[in-house]
This record gives C-alpha cells, structure tokens and sequence, in this order.
C-alpha cells in the first residue's frame, strides 16, 4: 500500500515537473537586433533561451548579468539574466569574422501566465534590444496561413508589387486594407478586405513551389511569387533620351508617401519620422511630420512640382531617398529584420525585402538594387584627399572616368537582368552619372580651398594665409563641362542636384562663383588702392611737409598702423590719413556693390560662355538660388523688381522663370499672411508649449548637436554677445535631439567650453516636430522669436549668428 502511494506521489511531482516545462520553437519577435531568440526552453528552475548574436565583424558586445533581463510585455515583472554558455558575461566580447555566434543565455523562470516577453540591456540603445519575444507554442497570432503571409509580385517579368498579406494589414492597389472574415471553401481562401466604406473580397491558392495563386471570382487566378524574377527576353536596345522630358517634368501636384515598416514596436523610441521636400528654385526645404501608428503604417501628403527624390528619415530604421512625381502615390514596405542587420551599415545596408507600389515604384525598386552594383560612393573622399595632396588632378579626372565606365555597364547588367521601362532606366542614369559629375566639382572647390592655409585665433575666428605652393587646377580638368551634362532636364530628378547646383553657385570657377569671387578680388585690392590714393592726395595736400611730417607719411604708406610703428610721430598727419582712407574705401566699396548688383548675373554667363556653354538647366537653377539667397538685400518691392529684371534675361526654363515671378508677386507680406491663416499643427502645439517658460522674452534658438563642428565654433563665437545680453529680456536657447548629442558629451562641451544661455535636450519624437516646424534640414539653424511667441526670422538674417544681429535683437527687446 505504502509502495502504491509513494509511486503515486512521485508520478504526480513527475507529471506536475513536466507541465511546467514551455518549450518554444522556434520563437516569434516583433523586432531583434543583436540577440534573435531562436528556442527558449522553461521550466520551474530556470529558462534558457537559444540566442543568434550578431553584430558587426570584429566590434564587440557585452551583457552584464546585473543589468540585463527579460520583462513581462503586459507589466513590470522582470526576470534577471543568471549566466551564459558559449558567452562570458560581464566583459567586451569581440565577434568573429561572420559577425555571428551561437549562445545559450539562462534566466530566472518566467512565470506561467506570461506569453511575451522583451530582451532588455539598459546599457544600449533601444534600438539594440529585442521585442516582442512570443512565449507560446501557437507563435505570434497570424490572420492567413504562412503560405499565404508576405509580399506578391507579377512572375510576368515586369516585378509589379501586387499585394501583400501582412500580420498588421493588408496592402492592396495602392493602399492599406484592414482583414474581414477568412473562410476556406476546398483549397481556396476567400479573404475579405475592408477600407473604410469600400470592401472587397481575394481568392487565394497555395501554387505550386511556393507561388500564389490570386483571383477574385473563384475560377481565373494570376500567379504570384515572392521574388524578383529574372529577365528571359533579351533587353531592348537603349540610348540615354533626356530630352523627351524636358516638357512634361513639371506640374503642381500633391503626392502621397504611404508605407508600412513590418517589425516596428513603438518602443523602439520613436513615433514620428520626417520628409524633407526641396524648392530648388526659390531655396527652401519644408519637412513633413510623419506619424507611425503603432502597427508601423504611415500616410503622408507632399505638395511637388516636378519628379524629385525625397529624403525620408524614420529612426535608424528607414533613412534614404525616395523618388516620386507629381500626383503619385507611392506605397512603401520596408522591413527591419531586412534593414537593421548590424552586420551592414551605412552604403551596404540590405535593401532586398522592400518593396514599392505605385507609378515610380520601378525607380525606387531598382534604384536600391542598383546602388549596389554601382562605384562605391565611401572611397571618393580618401581618393579625392589624395589625389588633392599630391597635386595630381589628371589621376582623379581619369578614377571618376573609369567610374563613369562602371555606371554605364552596371546599368547595363541590370538591365539584362530585369525588365524595367526606358524612363526608368533613363532616370537612374541620370542619378548616378550626375553623382559622379558632383565628385568632379567637389574636387574643384576642395583643390581650391588650398588656396589659403588657415589657423584659428583666440576669439575661435580663422586667419587666412596665402598658400605659397598653391597651383591652379589645369583647364582641361574642366572639360566635363559640357552642355551633356549641365542641360540635363532629369538632372532635376536626382538625389544630388542640390549639390551640384551648390557647387555651381559656390564654386571657384564656376558660374555665379566666379562672377563673385571676381568681384572679392576687387574688395580684395581695395586696402592697398586706398593707402596709394590717400598717399598721393596728402603729398599733393603738403606742398612742403616737415621732415617728421613725411617720416609719418611714409609709416603709414609702409603699412605701420599699429601704436609702435607710429609712435612719436606726427598725430595730425595720421588722423588725415585714416580719415582719407575710410572714406575712399567707403566710396569704393559702395561703387563695386553697385556694380556687383548690376553686371553679377552677367559676369556669371560670361563664365559659362567661356565654358563653350549657353543657358542651360544647372544654370537657371543656379541664378535662380542666387536670387533667392539674397534675403533682407531686397528691402522693397522695387528693389526686388529691379533684381527680376536683371535675372530673367539669362534664364531658359519656363518653370524656373514662372517661380521666380510667382516669388515677386506674392511678396513677404502676402507669405506671412498664409503663413498666419494656415491650421495649427501639432509642431505649433509643442513649439508654444516649449517656449511657455519664456514668455515676454526675445529668443535666437539655435538648433545644434555635439557632433557638429560649425554648431560648436558657433557657440563658442557667440559666448561674449550671450554674456552681454544676459541681463535684458533675451534668451538665447540651444536645442539638441538626444539622438544627436549623448548627454555625457553634451555635458563635458557646455562645462568646459562655458557655454552660458538656455539648454534644452529633446526626444527624437519632439525633434522631429521642430524639424517641420522650422523646416531644419541642416545644422546649426537658427531663427528668432518675439516676445509674443512669433517667429519674426527662420534661418534668414538670424544664420550669420547673434553677434552680428545683435542690433535687430536689442530693437526687439525694446518694442512692447
């Protein structure tokens, strides 16, 4: 009897062992990044978790047993990780050469009643954690079978993004479609999609080595599959034909960015994303706020005017170019699991799951294909640095030649490879045959910068020094020059245009720079002009001077002007001559900006012409950003009209030629009244609620980041104008994202550099707000804000920096 029950009590505590014991496998994670969670093994002791880590080649990791645990998704219950095999916790372990390693990490049971869990390391970022980690044999709940699940193109050759079947929503011509009744009639899914008032229903087949079958009525259904299919015919023959656009890029158009990031939790730490649009003619970029709902779709709306590519920014996750013309609606899928693969970064960063949807999905489709079949864009800087150091231009014309040749035979593999239409193929053409005209032209402008070595004085300004071995750049390095190239009408479309065109603009001897590089010469001379002219009217004014007199005649005209050159002499001959002196180099100054105004734009199409080049597209743009940049120089509507007139007769571009006369037109008070009657956004919202704390105060904010040079020197400049002022009713207030500027660095900069004024560090979320409201799309930005919360300068006359607006900020602390 007693042998019974003790058999009985040992099959119990048996039975009872093994129902605490969880096996998952494999797991299910809404998003992993170092550590894939591949078996977890529970039972009432212990749980061991089967982990896949991955990180980049020869850079370490490291968990520590005292800081890292796995939480309960549904409350704050915490599970400590105890110790690891194949790992040694608690030390920086460097990955292989694979970037991968297999390991068994060992928690604290995980109570019953839990289903999902998150792997979390308070030491990284959020980023590098693990979500959504489902601790259920039944996986993470799916609407369709596996089969089913996922993306669908056409197998016709022509890779048309069809549908796709996702666990968050479905996504089918051209839009989000929320799942209804699933019902299976034989081996057909009859799968019901709901939109808002619109439903519709899809018949769905498993096929045959892993295709789909999709039809609508039960009987016909087109076959599917879920990779790019080879092309079987051979390609067409094919000749870059630019100019079959030039009419009909342009038009004023709304289009539509929508997408879905499969994998996104909103604890990665973000939940908004931005879109950046450029107005090349008129110089402006406007960001878009995106909001990711917390399924990882997303919808937004972008007014264009002519094909563009776009930059969208959403975290670490998404950050590139998409590409869209006017009245489009471009679908995106974007997967992390593809993209945050640590063992790529940067330019190698894996693209192959995404998927677009819409009339420039072929462009963006293959545009990510392409990139990395095309010259690597990370080497140019090292070889543009050499090349430069060792006066060797002929090389680095002939590298970016034999570039040019690697973009026309990748084109030309992925064209064999896939079939895409001529416009398409004409558009990434453009793209990359312009990138590496931009290299040309970067390589110019740095070979320039040789001209002058620089050292920093104390005040944190640089002095410039004449370059004795400095040699000009050979003039058959510019013969790139061609009409080809700077009349492009795709060139528009590209990812770099706005580089080009700034190089242009800016560039040493290049269009509208130098025009007014030309005219810096002349500025240039002035000092020994001025010392000559005075030198010779006061001889003339002396018709017998004393010896003492003409000692300090000709001190001055030696270039003694400090108090030990001049010490002793004759202090009444030195007032005349500087009096003198500033009034010639007034007059001077005010005749060659005179000129300047009148002959700029003429002087900038005699460089062009001396290029063998007549108008052109890049140069229209680049006048036209000229104009535009000229900011609080045209005070009036007459001045502005004055400039018009004297623009226009150089501009080819109809489009560019109506923009710049719209811009008249409306003129500054007409864009602050839209500006006033547009609806209050969510970006007014928080921007008033940030600066609540100073009210009745004049702001200068400054948008910066620790890893910002320009941003650092600037603070630095404006310490003696901050101190100064601190007393009176300005703020100056410094903004950084916590993204951008890790506290321990933020900190040590401010401390030891004595960075007075106001500091604020923002979530990426709240940064992104500020971004569309103040259309930031590089750093340091500045604008100005008075004392009833308006915004009276964005970035314009504020950009030169507090000390050199000082005067325009005491005026507004006076007004009531």
């Amino acid at each position: 009897m007693k042998k019974n029950l003790l058999a009985g009590l040992l099959l119990l505590w048996a039975c009872s062992v093994y129902g605490q014991k969880r096996i998952v496998d494999p797991v299910r994670s809404d998003f992993s990044y170092v550590a894939k969670f591949d078996r977890v093994e529970i039972t009432g002791k212990r749980t061991v978790a089967e982990v896949t880590l991955r990180y980049l080649p020869n850079y370490w990791i490291r968990y520590d047993s005292l800081t890292t645990y796995l939480q309960d998704c549904g409350s704050d219950r915490r599970y400590r990780l105890l110790a690891a095999e194949g790992f040694e916790l608690n030390k920086e372990v460097y990955m292989p050469e694979s970037g991968e390693m297999k390991a068994r990490f060992i928690f604290d049971p995980v109570d019953a009643d839990v289903h999902c869990v998150d792997f979390i390391d308070p030491s990284w970022k959020k980023s590098h954690n693990t979500y959504g980690i489902f601790l259920e044999r039944s996986e993470k709940p799916s609407v369709l079978p596996d089969w089913a699940s996922g993306n669908w193109l056409t197998t016709d050759g022509s890779n048309r993004w069809v549908c796709g079947f996702l666990p968050q929503t479905a996504v089918w011509r051209n839009d989000f479609w929320d799942y209804g009744t699933v019902t299976r009639k034989g081996k057909t899914l009859w799968v019901q999609l709901k939109n808002g008032d619109r439903d519709t229903t899809l018949c769905l087949k498993e096929g045959r080595d892993g295709a789909l079958l999709l039809g609508s009525d039960g009987r016909t259904f087109a076959t599917l599959g879920r990779d790019l299919v080879r092309r079987t015919a051979p390609a067409a023959e094919w000749k870059y034909d630019p100019e079959k656009y030039r009419d009909v890029l342009y038009g004023k158009k709304k289009a539509v960015i929508r997408g879905v990031i499969d994998g996104y939790t909103p604890k990665l730490g973000y939940t908004t994303g931005s879109l950046g649009v450029t107005d090349h003619v008129l110089r402006r970029d406007s960001y878009s706020l995106i909001e990711i709902r917390p399924d990882g779709r997303f919808d937004v709306e972008v007014e264009v005017e002519a094909p563009q590519a776009l930059y969208m920014q959403i975290g670490e996750d998404v950050s590139g170019y998409v590409f869209v013309a006017p009245g489009d609606t471009l679908m995106c899928y974007y997967s992390i699991t593809d993209l945050q693969n640590p063992r790529r970064h940067g330019y190698e960063q894996i693209w192959d799951c995404s998927r677009f949807m819409g009339g420039s999905a072929p462009h963006n489709q293959f545009y990510l294909i392409a990139q990395r079949m095309m010259p690597n864009p990370w080497g140019v800087y090292d070889r543009m640095s050499e090349c430069i150091e060792k006066d060797a231009s002929d090389e680095f014309r002939a590298w970016i030649d034999g570039r040019l040749r690697q973009v026309d035979d990748s084109l030309a593999a992925l064209s064999a490879r896939y079939e895409f239409s001529a416009r398409t193929r004409n558009l990434l053409y453009a793209n990359f045959r312009t990138a590496e005209y931009r290299n040309l032209l970067n390589y110019q402008m740095r070979h320039s910068d040789r001209r002058y070595t620089y050292s920093q004085r104390p005040d944190g300004t640089y002095k410039a020094t004449p370059n004795p071995d400095y040699r000009p750049l050979p003039k058959s390095f510019c013969d790139f020059m061609t009409m080809d190239f700077v009349d492009d009408p795709l060139m528009i479309a590209t990812t770099c245009f706005a580089e080009v065109i700034n190089r242009l603009e800016y560039g040493p001897a290049m269009f509208v720079g130098a025009a007014y590089n030309g005219f810096n010469k002349r500025y240039d001379s002035l000092g020994m002009k001025a010392v000559a002219d005075v030198g010779k009217r006061m001889k003339a004014s002396m018709p017998e001077p004393t010896p003492h007199q003409m000692a300090t005649l000709d001190s001055l005209i030696a270039g003694k002007r400090d108090s030990a050159g001049l010490a002793g002499l004759d202090t009444i001959v030195i007032r005349r001559f500087r009096a003198l002196e500033q009034d010639f180099l007034k007059r001077e100054i005010a005749r060659i900006r005179s000129e300047q105004e009148r002959s700029l734009y003429r002087a900038a199409f005699d460089t062009l012409r001396s290029y063998g080049l007549d108008r052109c597209v890049a140069y229209d743009y680049t006048l036209a950003r000229w104009y535009a940049g000229q900011g609080d120089r045209l005070e009036n509507d007459s001045a502005r009209l004055e400039e018009v007139a004297r623009l226009l007769p150089y501009v080819k571009t109809p489009y560019v030629t109506g923009k710049i006369v719209q811009s008249y037109a409306s003129g500054c008070e007409t864009r602050r009244t839209q500006e006033r009657q547009k609806p209050r956004t969510k970006a007014d919202e928080y921007f008033d609620e940030l600066i609540a704390a100073y009210k009745e105060n004049v702001l200068f904010l400054d948008f910066w980041s620790t890893g910002c040079g320009p941003c650092r020197s600037g603070m630095i400049a404006a310490k003696p104008v901050v101190e100064e002022l601190k007393d009176l009713k300005i703020k100056f207030l410094y903004i950084t994202d916590e993204s951008q500027s890790p506290v321990e660095v933020y900190d040590r900069f401010l401390t030891e550099n004595g960075i007075g004024g106001e500091h604020i560090r923002v979530t990426r979320d709240q940064w992104n707000l500020l971004k569309a409201k103040f259309d930031i799309g590089g750093i340091p930005h500045y604008a100005v804000v008075d004392k009833q919360g308006r915004i009276v300068d964005n970035n314009g006359w504020c950009r030169i920096g507090p000390k050199h607006c000082k005067s325009k900020l005491l005026k507004l602390e006076k007004e009531p």
